[in-house]
């Protein structure tokens, strides 16, 4: 008969929290504050990757809260359910600088450009249907002069503000996945996460049925001790792989950063990521797959 509750994994969180926390916060610092010489007068990639580390520590530190062990005040298990989505942008991230990477100085301008035609078009929009209105019209005029602030940080001339569909649009990540600007190595990477992760965490976020029943199967109520155990169980098991996912990918994103980068991390994240392979099936195969040849080995 099959085990309907099965034991989980026991994650060495406890053991790696204290540095992979400080990794974290290193990314951040030396993103802000070594920003490579050679990328000096790139200042919206600066922004683009810096930002990414903020975020993924904001992130990371946001899903360990719903994942804990210990209750808080007003603190319920059943909010890991809600962490899905948020590992999703995790992926998200790393996808985005994977394909920044491999050129710098074309596609982040990319990006950027791609960002002020959306907020151009997202302005649109707003005026289309507000502009009669005098109660809006204050809200247009600061909306207005922050898709002004994002042109200039693109770097998008005002000719070139007239005519968006110029712009071309950053792609997402399936786009990305099966572009020809991507070496073999890349794609076989993100074909992977997408098979392994994205798939997953996107069923979450967009609420397709097998996200739907997995985000609610655990909020449904019971009133046999039996269906109470199995219901609990899926809450851990939500839980944990959750907060194992996020400690992949914010894992990765790190190591995508200091490989670029080259910020001098790379002996501390393979000491995590060797630690987290001995427990994870999923840990050990990225490793393999990426980060072993990604990141230098030490003493090099």
């Amino acid at each position: 008969m099959i085990n309907p509750t099965p034991e989980l994994p026991v994650l060495p969180y406890g053991t790696i929290s204290p540095e992979f926390e400080n990794l974290l916060t290193a990314t951040v610092n030396k993103a802000d504050r070594e920003w490579p010489v050679r990328w000096k007068d790139l200042p919206g990639a600066k922004f683009i990757v810096e930002s990414c580390a903020r975020v993924t520590k904001n992130t990371h530190l946001s899903i360990r809260y719903l994942c804990a062990d210990k209750p808080r005040p007003d603190w319920k298990v059943e909010f890991a359910l809600s962490a899905g989505p948020m590992v999703r942008s995790l992926v998200d991230t790393v996808f985005l600088l994977v394909f920044l990477f491999e050129d710098v100085p074309q596609r982040h301008s990319w990006y950027l450009r791609s960002g002020f035609r959306e907020s151009a078009e997202e302005l649109a929009r707003y005026k289309e249907e507000y502009s009669q209105n005098s109660d809006w019209q204050d809200w247009l005029t600061g909306f207005a002069q922050g898709v002004e602030e994002v042109r200039a940080l693109a770097g998008v001339s005002m000719a070139d503000s007239v005519n968006l569909e110029a712009l071309n649009y950053w792609p997402t990540p399936g786009q990305m996945r099966k572009s020809k600007k991507l070496t073999p190595p890349d794609q076989t990477f993100l074909k992977h996460l997408d098979d392994w992760f994205y798939r997953e965490f996107s069923s979450y976020t967009h609420l397709s049925l097998p996200g739907l029943v997995m985000r609610s199967s655990g909020l449904r109520p019971a009133t046999e001790p039996e269906v109470e155990r199995v219901r609990a169980w899926r809450v851990d098991k939500q839980r944990s792989d959750a907060l194992a996912s996020a400690l992949l990918m914010s894992l990765a994103i790190m190591s995508e950063i200091d490989a670029a980068c080259e910020f001098g991390l790379h002996t501390r994240l393979r000491y995590i990521w060797r630690v987290l392979a001995e427990f994870l099936g999923a840990a050990k195969n990225l490793y393999i797959l990426r980060y072993d040849g990604l990141l230098p080995s030490a003493g090099t």
